[in-house]
């Protein structure tokens, strides 16, 4: 068994004895360690500029139903599992930032950062309550003072921004509903003259077999289809000849009764939506808004000194230990007779064998003379 060997045998067996040994042993190091360590978060705590932060809770409320959401006619499933997560990516979007900073003026206050809107709302937090429909938004600030005012500012333009979406899309709706009721109104009297004009059809098989061709209400049916079939044109007058006239009456009258429904609550929708645009409803709610705060969150003296006093001491241990085994030297005689594993029969000091050549004989009250005499004992 060589040498290093024995000794990582024997590292393998260490007790809390041989522990605590290792550590006396480097004592300097672990009380310059664990002084370092404590000194320097000390002055951290002490010289780093104070941290303070302040919170607005706010109350999100789930979106008001759709403009164009005809639930009536077209039932849609709308999954809203995303919802809150989107409003809270929408506190912190880049364009409620650049609204806080021009309000406030931040931008000197960033200019050191290659994107200042970015370095911005990482001093922004947004945590929802759990099992709630609250959420609290934070702003952190050497300013206490600052730290409201911005907490309090990115609520108020989250609000005020989807306010302006809202009539935004308001108006974008308003706009598309006018231009379908258009379409609708179109269709709707196509169908009606189309209607009219199977009506009539009917009605003339049934006149005739009544009336005579030179009868007064022929002439009417026959003059007004006449006409008709002008308003639709030749293709669609054909088209329509070639169906039944009971059966197109039929189907031409569910479709001009589906097509009013359908034209009658788009113009309320239209009405509704005209009528809101100077409505200004928000789903947010600033339940507690944000105050000046009276203590700083950041550094924390005391946490900081026990973590320093923690890391300190664990840390100067465990370096002792590391170093301990990294260090395969031999410094005392229990180290030679761990390694060896054989008692030490003496230890002799620094001496020049070449000045004397009898040390004991010569200069018997000399320390190599003793360490001899014990080696001599030992062997005895």
């Amino acid at each position: 068994m060589n040498i290093l060997s024995s000794f990582k045998q024997d590292e393998s067996q260490l007790s809390l004895q041989d522990y605590w040994h290792i550590i006396r042993k480097r004592r300097r190091f672990v009380v310059t360690f664990f002084l370092i360590v404590v000194f320097s978060t000390l002055l951290y705590s002490i010289l780093h500029p104070k941290v303070y932060k302040a919170t607005t809770k706010i109350l999100i409320e789930r979106a008001d139903k759709n403009i164009l959401s005809f639930d009536n006619m077209f039932p849609v499933q709308t999954a809203g599992m995303d919802y809150y997560p989107t409003q809270y990516k929408i506190l912190k979007s880049r364009a409620v930032g650049k609204r806080v900073m021009d309000h406030l003026n931040l931008w000197p206050q960033f200019a050191w950062a290659s994107d200042p809107v970015q370095a911005f709302l990482r001093q922004v937090e947004v945590d929802p309550v759990r099992q709630s429909r609250l959420a609290d938004v934070s702003a952190f600030s050497t300013s206490p003072e600052q730290a409201r005012d911005i907490a309090n500012a990115v609520v108020r333009f989250h609000i005020e921004q989807n306010l302006e979406n809202k009539l935004a899309m308001k108006k974008q709706a308003a706009e598309w509903l006018t231009g379908k009721i258009a379409e609708m109104r179109e269709r709707v009297a196509q169908l009606e003259l189309q209607f009219e004009w199977a009506k009539l059809k009917t009605e003339l098989s049934e006149l005739n077999e009544k009336y005579l061709p030179k009868h007064p209400e022929v002439i009417r049916a026959q003059f007004r289809t006449k006409e008709i079939e002008k308003q639709l044109g030749q293709a669609m007058t054909q088209t329509l000849e070639q169906a039944k006239p009971a059966a197109l009456y039929n189907e031409l009258q569910r479709e001009v009764e589906s097509s009013r429904k359908i034209y009658e609550q788009m113009l309320e929708r239209l009405k509704e939506t005209t009528a809101s645009e100077g409505v200004q409803d928000t789903n947010v709610i600033v339940i507690d808004p944000a105050e000046v705060p009276q203590r700083p969150v950041a550094p924390r003296m005391f946490l900081n000194l026990f973590l320093s006093l923690l890391v300190g001491i664990f840390g100067g241990g465990g370096f002792c230990l590391v170093f301990e085994s990294l260090d395969n030297t031999l410094k005392s005689p229990e180290d030679v007779e761990k390694v060896a594993q054989l008692p030490v029969l003496g230890v002799i000091g620094k001496w020049n064998p070449e000045a004397k050549e009898l040390i004991v004989h010569e200069d018997r009250t000399s320390a190599a003379a003793e360490a001899f005499r014990a080696i001599r004992t030992s062997l005895l």
